[in-house]
């Protein structure tokens, strides 16, 4: 059998994020969801049963505490 994919999904609090999101979610992937507006990305954390991190992808610091966080979350990242 193969195991479920881990993923990390940028952008996952609407549009084709959140699209994305669902569609893994629907596969059984783990996820982590990450976007900026806390509120909406807490809405789908909720909905989804996924982890999630508030995140702005461009402050360098906060992407590597993004991928820090997969790798305690995951061990590794199948898909970005």
């Amino acid at each position: 059998a193969s195991r479920p994919l881990n993923a990390i999904v940028i952008g996952a609090a609407s549009g084709a994020g959140e699209q994305f999101a669902r569609q893994l979610a629907a596969r059984s992937a783990a996820l982590l969801l990450v976007d900026r507006d806390e509120l909406a990305l807490a809405r789908l954390r909720h909905e989804l049963g996924a982890e999630a991190l508030h995140c702005d992808v461009l402050d360098e610091l906060k992407v590597a505490a993004m991928f820090d966080a997969a790798d305690q979350l995951f061990g590794h990242v199948d898909l970005l």
